[in-house]
């Protein structure tokens, strides 16, 4: 028998919350330390020659003269990637329901914070929840903000104080 249509939209509404509530947990603020990294430059990209490593997979940060800031993640899992224009507080630590994770980056072009959020698969038969990975960037300016997919691009709308 097909699931009707107000079942269908209360799955949805339900998907829907549960997202919303992540990120959410994410707003709350608790300390959090940061990851190293070594960042290696070659003409005219900087790129973060170790990749780091998050619950939700690996990270290649690079970084052009002109501070567009790109993170791209490889992905162990669904993930669903979302981008912010501003620095944001670490999100609390949890209770063993879900993994909460902060990895900080600096670059040239701002302060990079990747917040993860891994839920673990449920029992059989619960539709299993993707991960949750927020991108934000503490940059020296306003920047635009693009998201496709599993890459943040940060692009600086105006150079920094001093700069070309």
């Amino acid at each position: 028998m097909k699931p009707g249509p107000v079942r269908n939209r209360l799955a949805r509404a339900l998907g829907a919350a549960t997202v919303l509530a992540m990120l959410a947990v994410l707003t709350a603020g608790t300390a959090a330390s940061p990851a190293l990294a070594d960042v290696a430059c070659t003409g005219d990209l900087c790129v973060v020659s170790n990749v780091v490593d998050t619950p939700a997979g690996s990270v290649t940060v690079t970084v052009t003269p002109s501070n567009v800031v790109t993170v791209a993640l490889t992905p162990l899992r669904a993930t669903f990637m979302i981008g912010l224009p501003f620095a944001t507080p670490p999100g609390p630590p949890c209770s063993g329901c879900i993994t909460y994770a902060r990895t900080s980056l600096t670059t040239a072009g701002g302060v990079i914070d990747i917040d993860t959020v891994v839920i673990p698969p449920g029992p059989p038969g619960r539709f299993a929840l993707p991960n949750i990975v927020v991108v934000s960037i503490h940059p020296p300016g306003p920047c635009r903000v693009k998201t496709v997919g599993t890459t943040v691009t940060f692009t600086p709308i105006a150079p920094p104080v001093g700069g070309p």
